[in-house]
């Protein structure tokens, strides 16, 4: 427990990831840094865990009550295994824990903290004896089983499992994936709370016409393009939006650009070159690989449209930002997403080529729908604020620390989901 001394709620929040590599959940770390560290009117200090010697992409998003604390990547209750050999046989053990029924301790240097409440920002933890907050972020391995190695699912159910019977509380970002989480692992529903989050861009100031030119200039930008940010998982559907953009192309006079942002991951890279090739699309499909935040603003800006493919999502960032940048957009009516867009975006059948394709059409060329949709996707983000979800964990947070709560506390975790 914190010093009663200071007053001060100690939390810890995983941020154990490799940037570049997690997707959303990266953007979910970014945003709870940035967020907490506005927050000004409370007495919490916010500690962001990562890995030793990799803390440069999160330390510039922590600020005022928020700093980072590097852990070894190796490092449990036990003596940190010396040399290489020793380093592989303790991996090993981790992943037997995970696999047959044990989580791994926690990291001493955690424990040292001594926090109040501990926030797992991912879906692989440790065990703690700590009130703490689970994010499994989705169940994708359960409706897409296809897409994962037997093995994989076995790991992943395990480890989700032990997470969220550890928890104190299951946050997830939308009613849809609160529900399923519910359903699939048998929970409380009081156990399960939805606080929905908001797109990391909002912390950014709006690029100027110099950056957005020079972006487009340094990725070699086509002047008119439909973007799509995301990994070339098999989920993210890049195959399907590929298709119908060849199937949209026989109802445009113009050329459709597609500009894609996320690691060239193989062998999937390989297999959407080769799609794009025989459909005849050579030139039209662009791969940036991954791109930095910095970029990424000017790319939203410099968008005729974004569009979301996805066969499976909790949430989507892309869609928010799209929003929040003023661009037209159109997602698949899968999981929260129609929920998420409301009425500001075109939805469509991901597994159906041909809708996909009118919907590509109706944003590339129809001029009414696209300022509509400009318009309805501004006031829904309203409702989507990095400020509205950190003082919504803040509230949660002093709840398990068995602090008092303010009148904002109480509304917040009480509230309705609105996604």
């Amino acid at each position: 427990m914190s010093d009663e001394r200071d007053g001060k709620i100690r939390i810890g929040l995983d941020a154990r990831i490799v940037p570049g590599r997690w997707g959303g959940v990266e953007q979910v770390v970014l945003g709870m840094a940035s967020a907490l560290s506005r927050l000004s009117d409370g007495d919490e200090e916010y500690v962001f865990c990562t890995y030793s010697g990799n803390k440069e992409w999160l330390s510039k998003y922590c600020s005022g009550s928020c700093r980072v604390l590097e852990v070894q990547p190796f490092e449990s209750m036990n003596e940190r295994p010396r040399g290489f050999i020793k380093r592989i046989q303790r991996q090993v053990q981790i992943l037997h824990r995970r696999r047959f029924g044990h989580l791994p301790h926690e990291p001493k240097v955690i424990v040292s903290e001594a926090f109040d409440v501990f926030h797992f920002l991912k879906q692989w933890g440790f065990r703690t004896r700590t009130p703490n907050i689970y994010h499994p972020h989705d169940l994708q391995h359960v409706h897409l089983p296809s897409l994962f190695e037997p093995a994989t699912i076995q790991t992943r159910e395990r480890m989700y499992r032990l997470m969220a019977n550890q928890a104190t509380l299951v946050a997830t970002c939308s009613t849809w994936i609160k529900q399923d989480v519910e359903r699939q692992y048998g929970l409380d529903p009081s156990r399960v709370k939805a606080v929905p989050l908001a797109p990391v861009t909002e912390f950014e100031e709006r690029p100027s016409e110099h950056v957005i030119r020079s972006t487009k200039k340094t990725l070699n930008l086509p002047n008119r393009f439909i973007f799509y940010p995301a990994q070339l998982w098999l989920h993210k559907n890049h195959a399907n939006l590929i298709r119908a953009t060849a199937e949209a192309q026989k109802a445009c006079e113009s050329r459709i650009h597609l500009v894609f942002s996320g690691r060239l991951n193989e062998p999937v890279y390989s297999e959407l070159l080769g799609l794009t090739g025989s459909l005849g699309l050579e030139g039209q499909v662009h791969f940036l690989g991954f791109v930095e935040q910095a970029q990424m603003k000017s790319l939203y800006f410099l968008a005729h449209a974004v569009v979301i493919p996805t066969l499976y999502e909790a949430a989507s960032f892309p869609l928010w930002e799209a929003f929040e940048a003023g661009v037209p957009a159109a997602c698949s009516n899968v999981t929260s997403l129609p929920r998420q867009a409301g009425e500001a975006a075109l939805i469509f059948d991901p597994h159906d080529i041909e809708d996909m394709a009118r919907s590509l059409v109706t944003i590339w060329t129809n001029e009414e729908v696209r300022g509509r949709l400009i318009e309805l996707g501004k006031a829904r983000i309203e409702l989507f604020t990095w400020d509205r979800t950190a003082k919504h964990f803040r509230a949660l947070y002093r709840l398990l620390a068995g602090r008092g709560l303010s009148a904002e506390d109480r509304e917040l975790i009480d509230q309705e989901a609105r996604l």
